[in-house]
């Protein structure tokens, strides 16, 4: 008997270090984007109430944590680039084996495609899901291939070449994505483009989807419905030229059929503005736009569905930790930012207050883009509803006061709702923001000059930047949470008209 028990632990230890050691060895080799996407996901799966699925719009698109902020929403973003219906109905029942959300989010942008398959973008979303019987499920139907297939199994099999490509820090800790699986640029991806003009379809124009596509989006629908998880589908905005309006509009059929909800942001008018909002040319949202996105479906999925409101639970006190988190990188990539339209796109943001003094002789007065970039870094909860309901909000020269003498001083007070335009006077003017007042006058030299609480320095008396070149733009921005002073920034415009980066589209 002791030979056996001795034999059995022997074995039991043999396969532990064997267990350990392949545990290791797929770490060091895998690509480490799904372990950066997914770990939050399973740290607070049984906590998650909101779970969103779909292709790059939705990982660009929307910010889970802002839905914690506004609503006290638990949300997950599983949007993954190189998704298709069929990969998307496979990473939401692969999902569902460890969360039970109240509500599912399905994006149905490419309901155009007929195949099956896993690209290599989409792996983001697969690799970290350990072996199981639906992930094995999902490799037998979407690869015909037993090599490919084991690669999804078992990560190391598709990855074990990468020896000869490791570096010091593949054998490094990953930090997970900040926003809850939601994909946010690097500081130099960062961009604000205007896409190509598109006209919008009627309602009627449909076009079915493809046979595959439709057989996954309503397998979907039953999945979701036969646990008691309510569905939302989705079509993202993005400037979709008339094929794929027509796609997106056959699928409220499918939802009606069902007798779920499908927003279809191609009819939405107000949500967001094209020309301010999009981070490439075709596809995506950049972060202004996807915060509007976001809120836009934090408020009907508030209205509609009623979900707990967590934020004072001491449960979910990791979901603060969350924001806390979070809030803290947002409020970094604004002080890094060095691109003027990228950062007037980052202050459109509830979080932050701000004064933005443009030199009356700038460039950026008579650019109508950075006007409606200016005009954009509003936003206010209490003015929302007529805001989307006037597109116009975010147009135009009309900002700018008529006498530009001394420059202009434009004032976005997150938390009142106002926005305004100042010219200084000799008098001075007096302006309150989050609490924090400053006086904005004109000096005998024909200079303005801005105090703040009273300090003497004049934040406008510096007037050359870094490189010895006299700056165009000159902010003072405020963590509205808070009142706390976030920093000053200087923008040198040498051409109004920023040329349109030429990004690839991913979806």
């Amino acid at each position: 008997m002791t030979s056996k028990i001795r034999r059995a632990v022997c074995a039991v230890v043999f396969i532990s270090i064997l267990a350990g050691f392949f545990y290791c060895a797929t770490y060091v080799v895998s690509l480490k984007k799904s372990r950066q996407k997914l770990t939050r996901f399973f740290e607070a799966s049984e906590q998650t109430d909101v779970l969103f699925f779909g292709v790059s719009h939705v990982e660009y698109g929307i910010y889970p944590l802002e839905l914690w902020q506004d609503h006290g929403m638990t949300a997950y973003n599983m949007g993954c680039a190189g998704n298709t219906i069929p990969t998307i109905y496979w990473v939401m029942r692969n999902a569902l084996d460890y969360t039970d959300p109240k509500v599912v989010v399905m994006d149905c942008t490419r309901s155009d495609v007929n195949y099956k398959g896993v690209s290599d973008l989409a792996l983001e979303t697969f690799d970290l899901f350990p072996i199981s019987k639906t992930k094995y499920e999902m490799a037998m139907d979407l690869e015909d291939d037993w090599t490919v297939r084991a690669g999804l199994l078992f990560p190391i099999v598709k990855y074990h070449s990468r020896w000869n490509e490791l570096t010091k820090d593949d054998f490094g800790y990953y930090k997970p994505y900040m926003d809850n699986g939601a994909y946010h640029d690097t500081i130099e991806e960062m961009f604000v483009s205007e896409p190509e003009l598109h006209e919008e379809t009627s309602e009627d124009a449909k076009t079915e989807p493809a046979d595959l596509s439709e057989y996954y989006i309503r397998k979907s629908i039953e999945m979701c419905q036969e646990r008691g998880i309510t569905i939302l589908l989705t079509n993202l905005p993005f400037p979709a030229k008339a094929d794929r309006q027509m796609y997106a509009n056959a699928i409220k059929d499918i939802a009606d059929e069902y007798g779920v909800d499908y927003l279809d942001f191609s009819h939405i008018p107000g949500v967001v503005d094209y020309t301010v909002d999009m981070k490439d040319l075709r596809g995506h949202l950049n972060e202004a736009g996807a915060r509007k996105t976001t809120e836009y479906i934090g408020d009907f999925i508030n209205e509609n569905y009623h979900l707990e409101d967590h934020r004072n639970d001491p449960a979910y006190a990791n979901w603060a930790e969350y924001w806390d988190q979070y809030h803290a990188y947002k409020t970094g990539r604004i002080v890094q930012q060095p691109e003027l339209d990228v950062y007037l796109s980052q202050l459109a943001d509830w979080n932050y207050s701000s004064m933005i003094y443009v030199r009356e002789d700038s460039p950026v007065l008579q650019d109508e883009r950075m006007l409606k970039l200016l005009r954009n870094t509003l936003r206010h909860r209490a003015d929302v509803s007529e805001k989307r309901a006037n597109e116009a909000y975010t147009i135009s020269s009309d900002i700018v006061p008529k006498d530009t003498n001394g420059g202009v001083l434009f004032v976005t007070d997150s938390p009142s709702g106002l926005f305004k335009a100042y010219t200084p006077t000799k008098e001075g003017v007096s302006i309150e923001l989050d609490g924090r007042k400053a006086e904005f006058s004109l000096k005998e030299n024909g200079k303005a000059s801005l105090t703040v609480d009273g300090v003497e320095q004049d934040i406008l008396e510096d007037t050359l930047d870094a490189k010895e070149n006299p700056w165009d733009v000159k902010t003072y921005v405020i963590d509205s949470a808070n009142g706390d002073y976030v920093h000053m920034g200087e923008f040198t415009v040498e051409q109004p008209e920023k040329p349109k980066p030429l990004t690839a589209v991913k979806y």
